[in-house]
């Protein structure tokens, strides 16, 4: 469904944890947010973190190259030159949430990053690791790194689909896969990463291991214990999920 343009989304419980969990890894990497402090939501899709940073006070905003809807607040990313729709200097955080894998061009976007932020500020990226044994999105196995013909043929004619490929044949999921992850994924080593954000940031660190201990679900378990959360951090970057912080 469509909304008029000056409908707020709805916010979720989901966005409200999500908006509470990028907090609490900010304050265990000693970055704390002011409460007039500006947000940016960089990759905001439907704009529901963004609704939920305002609702927590936050002067909030969202971008995406794709929006349903445009607003103040949830602005579209032109098609070119690519540049965020923000002066400079307007924003203490950015954050993105599952957007890192979906750029193109990462020396571009940390330039723009860095150009909105404000001195002291800071960014936040929450996303898949390239070596996550199930790619999340094709649901291919190690799909982030093994993209050949006979790897994606394979795996399509066993029966793996997402929810959008369900009926479709093994050669058409195939392909579809191909085109998507060659088209709309990319994803970097941690030293690619760290190489790339240096350009445009004094201060790079990852924060796997404080994501155990703040996430929800079962992964949360791990980091109940600060052993286990040390011992495993390195695991859960390496093969599900990678947390990076910049500051500006």
């Amino acid at each position: 469904m469509h909304h008029p343009p000056s409908e707020e989304p709805v916010i979720s419980s989901q966005a409200r944890r999500h908006a509470e969990l990028q907090r609490a890894l900010l304050v265990d990497a000693g970055w704390r947010l002011s409460a007039d402090a500006k947000v940016l939501d960089f990759g905001c899709g439907d704009g529901r973190l963004v609704a939920a940073w305002r609702a927590d006070g936050h002067d909030a905003f969202g971008c995406d190259i794709a929006l349903e809807r445009q607003t103040e607040a949830l602005r579209l990313i032109p098609a070119g030159p690519y540049r965020l729709p923000f002066d400079d200097r307007q924003f203490d955080l950015v954050v993105s949430d599952q957007v890192l894998e979906h750029v193109s061009d990462h020396e571009a976007a940390f330039s723009e990053i860095a150009r909105v932020l404000r001195p002291g500020g800071a960014a936040l990226h929450i996303f898949p690791s390239r070596l996550r044994p199930i790619e999340p999105h094709t649901f291919v196995p190690f799909g982030g790194v093994l993209r050949g013909p006979a790897w994606l043929r394979l795996w399509a004619g066993v029966g793996v689909r997402n929810s959008f490929q369900q009926g479709r044949s093994a050669t058409d999921v195939a392909e579809r896969n191909r085109r998507y992850l060659r088209e709309s994924t990319t994803y970097l080593t941690r030293r690619q990463l760290v190489a790339v954000g240096r350009r445009y940031f004094p201060s790079i660190r990852f924060a796997e291991r404080e994501m155990l201990v703040h996430t929800y679900g079962r992964a949360r378990l791990l980091g109940r214990s600060p052993i286990v959360a040390r011992a495993v951090g390195p695991m859960y970057a390496a093969l599900h999920m990678r947390v990076m912080l910049t500051f500006k």
